[in-house]
């Protein structure tokens, strides 16, 4: 036995034809045998047809300029650039280049200026020594707590 809903949404379906041909089929059969189909499919198809007379109502002539009225009083948001904190970017910035110029420095010195052919290769392992990872890793950690500190300065003001 199927719900009530069952039978409608398989009835609209045949009503407004995008149900496949098996399926229009068996629909049409239920209507003709079962009364409870039978009914429904009354019952949709004068909804239907009421709907169908109905003229689409139209808006006033005037909408458009009321609503562009009532946005005008609004209090418009800031733009975009006024959200982003220019020294957090600069900080990110800084870091960043920093970064690149001590790797630069390093790979600069570290190269062999001579044409003489050489077996040494370069040595990294210098590089992520224990002190120089425990730097970076302390570094992070100081931008981070700047950038929450000001997070957290920004939303008491904010509320006060």
């Amino acid at each position: 036995m199927q719900s009530a809903e069952d039978i409608e949404i398989q009835l609209w379906e045949y009503i407004d034809n995008v149900c496949d041909d098996a399926a229009r089929v068996r629909i049409a059969k239920l209507i003709a045998t079962d009364n409870i189909w039978k009914q429904k499919y009354a019952e949709l198809t004068a909804f239907n047809s009421n709907l169908q007379q109905l003229e689409p109502e139209h808006t006033s002539m005037r909408f458009s300029k009321n609503v562009m009225e009532s946005i005008a009083g609004m209090h418009v948001a800031q733009p975009t650039k006024s959200y982003i904190n220019k020294w957090v970017v600069r900080g990110i910035a800084a870091v960043f280049v920093l970064l690149i110029g001590f790797a630069l420095i390093y790979s600069l010195q570290n190269l062999q200026w001579s044409n003489e052919p050489s077996a040494k290769k370069a040595n990294y392992s210098g590089m992520f020594d224990g002190n120089f990872v425990l730097y970076v890793v302390l570094a992070n950690i100081l931008v981070g707590m700047v950038i929450v500190d000001k997070l957290i300065r920004r939303k008491k003001k904010a509320t006060h």
